[in-house]
């Protein structure tokens, strides 16, 4: 865990590598309890692999 600071455009930057983060890549924002969640929605490709 990290403390990140938000941009001048309000922008996040979280740790990308950590959650296998990469350009187009979808993920679901949620807020439980006050807090941001962030959660990346596995493509069809990594389903696939995950099930091998």
């Amino acid at each position: 865990m990290g403390v990140y600071q938000v941009s001048s455009k309000g922008e996040l930057f979280p740790p990308k590598e950590k959650l296998k983060l990469y350009p187009r890549k979808r993920v679901i924002y949620r807020i439980e309890d006050g807090k941001l969640l962030v959660e990346p929605i596995p493509s069809i490709e990594e389903l696939r692999q995950s099930q091998l």
